[in-house]
């Protein structure tokens, strides 16, 4: 599970470090796509078809049951992919409790200075918001296409049948994009420890995220660089 291309202009995007900050976060229900994940656990003899199982592993993922999610990856990516998973999370974590704490004390006006949703949506087939499209079957290769928050084009993730199921193939998770991951995660909950502490407004809310972060992102940004693939 590879983060999305260009993750340092996303992430600035979504903590609202530049310019262009006053846009609202839209946010499509997945309960309201054909494909949602709600309902009861199947039983996991039944899950047999490579769509079944990106439902299931995003159920998993909901319910935090990290063991159970664990047979569906590929063994050789399990460690990376759950890292990176877990400091998403911990990121959207973050940045919702700050936004609920920025609600408590300045008001509405500041929803658009960290967007958890927005970051939730940076984790692939696991995002918040997706929609599956369509599976394709090759023997013991399978491809699900699926879109994330109604994004074009299409993300799409790789599958290959072993030990009776079908289990996710990634490119392998980069660590050092993870534990930066964790890094914001950390100053968003020092900048929250700011706002209990003492009365702020919007702006210098906003002037110590910038401080934390910036050079975090810049951080991304050169990891992004040795990483990309040659042409």
């Amino acid at each position: 599970m590879r983060l999305p291309i260009a993750l340092t202009w996303t992430l600035a995007a979504t903590l609202c470090l530049g310019m262009g900050c006053d846009r609202q976060p839209g946010r499509a229900s997945a309960e309201d796509s054909p494909t949602s994940d709600a309902g009861s656990t199947p039983n996991i003899d039944r899950i047999t078809t490579p769509i079944q199982t990106v439902q299931h592993m995003r159920h998993l993922h909901q319910q935090s049951a990290v063991d159970a999610l664990t047979v569906f990856i590929q063994p050789d990516q399990r460690e990376g992919v759950l890292a990176q998973l877990a400091a998403i999370d911990r990121l959207t974590m973050a940045y919702r409790n700050l936004n609920e704490l920025l609600l408590e004390r300045i008001g509405p006006g500041t929803a658009s200075l960290v967007r958890a949703d927005e970051i939730a949506n940076l984790a692939g087939v696991f995002s918040a918001d997706v929609e599956i499209v369509e599976e394709r079957v090759e023997g013991d290769y399978a491809w699900v296409k699926y879109s994330v928050a109604g994004r074009v084009p299409l993300e799409e993730a790789q599958f290959v049948r072993g030990a009776g199921r079908w289990r996710l193939r990634t490119e392998p998770p980069v660590p050092e994009l993870t534990e930066q991951l964790r890094k914001l995660a950390d100053a968003a909950d020092r900048v929250a420890i700011l706002v209990r502490s003492r009365e702020m407004t919007f702006e210098q809310v906003q002037h110590e995220l910038s401080i934390r972060q910036e050079p975090i992102l810049r951080r991304i940004a050169e990891i992004e660089a040795r990483n990309q693939p040659n042409d």
